[in-house]
């Protein structure tokens, strides 16, 4: 018998532009005034360094699930669940087969409520969702979900993989909206 293919891997390097992080540490370590043309001085995607207490200060803002949503949207397109449009345009491709409507709310929906599930876990708790909702589809009126919603996948145990039923029950499908009971509008 043919052995069963091994496990997929995947290794990803998140590296953020300086003005993601607090270099304020790094300023002063230089004898740079803070100021932000120091800030434009310093190397560009500077490893941020953590603070005292071991945390690494971010500037806040919604600044983790702009990045959460921009992780989850780039893994879901370059596994084929998702298109985004090209910068500066739609791809050719998009171009020659416009993305209809429908599919288009889908797919943002889809990347919405994976982006909210992981940036609950990373969070370690359910926060408003609104930073998460603002990063997909950008200004808006928002409702937070219920919690309750995505409870089981919080749930599980660190490290643990959800089951696949589970999660797509939470973040849908093809053909298959969300559970999440949120609200959004223009």
């Amino acid at each position: 018998p043919v052995p069963p293919p091994p496990p997929l891997a995947l290794e990803v390097t998140l590296a953020a532009d300086n003005g993601f992080y607090s270099h304020i540490a790094e300023l002063r370590a230089r004898g740079l005034p803070l100021t932000a043309e120091s800030l434009a001085s310093l190397p560009p995607l500077l490893r941020p360094a953590a603070g005292d207490n071991g945390d690494v200060a971010k500037t806040g803002l919604g600044s983790s699930a702009t990045l959460v949503t921009s992780l989850v949207a780039a893994l879901l397109h370059t596994l084929g669940a998702i298109s985004l449009p090209e910068p500066g345009g739609p791809p050719a491709a998009a171009a020659a087969q416009p993305k209809s409507h429908e599919r288009e709310e889908r797919e943002l929906a889809m990347l919405h409520a994976l982006a909210q599930v992981c940036h609950c876990a990373a969070q370690g708790k359910v926060g408003s969702g609104f930073d998460v909702c603002a990063a997909t589809f950008g200004s808006h009126r928002y409702c937070r979900f219920s919690p309750a919603t995505i409870q089981p996948l919080l749930g599980l145990a660190e490290g643990a993989a959800p089951p696949p039923a589970l999660l797509l029950g939470a973040i849908g499908s093809a053909g298959r909206a969300p559970a999440l009971d949120h609200g959004a509008e223009p």
